[in-house]
């Protein structure tokens, strides 16, 4: 990820409600993974465990971010350059 849109994420976009809302629901898709594995990991296991498991979360949300915005970028170029043409 560049490091402006990287820092626009970790910066704003992390703390708009949409993104504390789809947090949220990974944490419980995070837990409802976990739960099979409590009793068969220490605990120590399962919280590296959880933690691998939000960095990945993480870097699909900060990737996908990316995506989101080159994919609006050239749909912007193609709105605005479409009709000059």
């Amino acid at each position: 990820m560049s490091e402006l849109l990287k820092r626009i994420y970790e910066n704003v976009i992390r703390y708009e409600k949409e993104a504390i809302s789809m947090e949220k629901r990974i944490t419980k898709e995070v837990d409802a993974i976990c739960m099979p594995y409590k009793g068969k990991l220490s605990a120590y296991e399962l919280e590296e465990l959880q933690d691998i498991m939000f960095e990945i979360a993480l870097s699909g949300e900060q990737e996908g971010f990316q995506l989101g915005v080159m994919c609006f970028t050239k749909l912007l170029i193609e709105c605005l350059f479409s009709n000059r043409i």
